[in-house]
């Protein structure tokens, strides 16, 4: 699993990686796009932490069982079409991660789900 610091926040990461293959079990829409693993992830954590996202931050990834963040396919037109709507921040895997060049976004990779929370919520 992934790790933070926090002890209380750590038992909330778990549930949450846990409750991400229980989607559907829960009543819940279903989310059949990888890419959102990690949006969700940050969501449910932010919820719990009583923690704001910035709403100009894109939120794309794919979360392993251990809390990996793997690469996800098309990520550059998803970056600019980010852009075009407005984001100005972007957090992706860190195996993503595109010349800065290529878009006009403020990108930060990110390898694991608590590097994720890191960035986002502190």
């Amino acid at each position: 699993m992934a790790h933070v610091d926090s002890p209380t926040a750590q038992i909330a990461l778990d549930g949450i990686l846990s409750a991400i293959s229980l989607d559907e079990s829960a009543g819940g829409g279903r989310v059949t796009e990888p890419a959102a693993d990690l949006g969700i992830v940050v969501a449910a954590a932010s919820s719990y932490m009583d923690r704001v996202v910035p709403p100009d931050v894109l939120v794309v990834g794919e979360v392993g069982l251990t809390g990996e963040v793997r690469a996800v396919a098309g990520l550059e037109l998803r970056l600019r079409e980010a852009a075009a709507l407005g984001f100005r921040r972007a957090i992706v895997p860190q195996s993503n991660v595109l010349e800065p060049a290529k878009v006009s976004l403020d990108i930060r990779g990110v390898a694991t789900v608590g590097d994720a929370l890191t960035a986002l919520l502190g």
